[in-house]
């Protein structure tokens, strides 16, 4: 399947900067996508920034050089939450790619080494499923309010 879903290279100008800058900025890229948009509009389980902080704040001192990246497609609402940790968005680390930004992100979700997805969210799933680097891949747990460790492909 992964086979199946790469990126054109056609695209590499505008992909594969983010993910050598996010290497040159760091020995440990983790990447969380942070979805709020429409699933504040129509129920969708919604992921607590919180949950992905106090996440990070017992995962940060054991990673070697960490670098954070955040997808979201709110990110005013959802970066200050993690200033704590310096994240770094696609407008940092990426040549503008109007319209098409989101498969930026998408990008630095299959290639980071950990990935944190948003609840409900195929988007941030299908980039975990394509991850072939990653050693560890986390969710939100809605029920428990907490971020918990999962397989992707099952």
């Amino acid at each position: 399947v992964r086979s199946w879903l790469r990126p054109r290279a056609c695209w590499s100008p505008w992909i594969a900067p983010a993910v050598a800058a996010l290497r040159a900025g760091g020995r440990t890229v983790v990447a969380i996508h942070i979805r709020r948009g429409d699933f504040l509009h129509y129920g969708y389980p919604v992921t607590e920034t919180g949950w992905y902080v106090d996440w990070l704040h017992d995962l940060w001192p054991t990673l070697d050089r960490p670098v954070l990246y955040l997808a979201s497609d709110d990110l005013p609402a959802v970066r200050q939450a993690f200033a704590a940790f310096a994240p770094v968005t696609v407008a940092d680390v990426a040549p503008p790619w109007p319209g098409l930004d989101y498969l930026q992100d998408f990008h630095v979700l299959t290639q980071a080494d950990i990935v944190g997805i948003s609840a409900a969210s195929g988007f941030s799933q299908l980039a975990a499923r394509l991850n072939d680097v990653a050693s560890l891949c986390v969710q939100p747990d809605v029920e428990a309010g907490r971020i918990r460790p999962f397989i992707p492909w099952t």
